[in-house]
C-alpha cells in the first residue's frame, strides 16, 4: 500500500476478527514508537478509552472502505504520509 488511508477507513486486520475504522494517523504506541494508524472497532467505535489500537499498513489484510478524500485530505495525507 503506497499511499496512507484517509481518516473513516474501514480495515480488516490480520488475526483479529473485527473491522476496525482509522481514526488517526502517525501515534504513539505502547512502546513510544510511532504507529501509522489508530483505529476503533467498526461498527461500535470508541466506547471504552482502551478500544483502539495502533497499527501498520502491514498489519492491514483487507480494506472494506475508503474514507473521504477530498483536496484538503489529500494534501493532509501527503504531508503526513512516510
Amino acid at each position: 500500500m503506497d499511499k496512507l488511508l484517509p481518516i473513516g477507513s474501514v480495515v480488516k486486520l490480520k488475526d483479529i476478527n473485527k473491522p476496525y475504522m482509522i481514526t488517526s494517523h502517525m501515534i504513539k504506541n505502547e512502546n513510544n514508537e510511532i504507529d501509522t494508524y489508530l483505529g476503533v472497532p467498526f461498527p461500535i467505535g470508541k466506547i471504552d478509552i482502551f478500544i483502539k489500537k495502533t497499527f501498520n499498513p502491514i498489519d492491514i489484510e483487507e480494506i472494506y472502505f475508503i474514507g473521504y478524500l477530498n483536496p484538503e485530505s489529500e494534501e493532509y495525507l501527503k504531508k503526513v504520509g512516510r
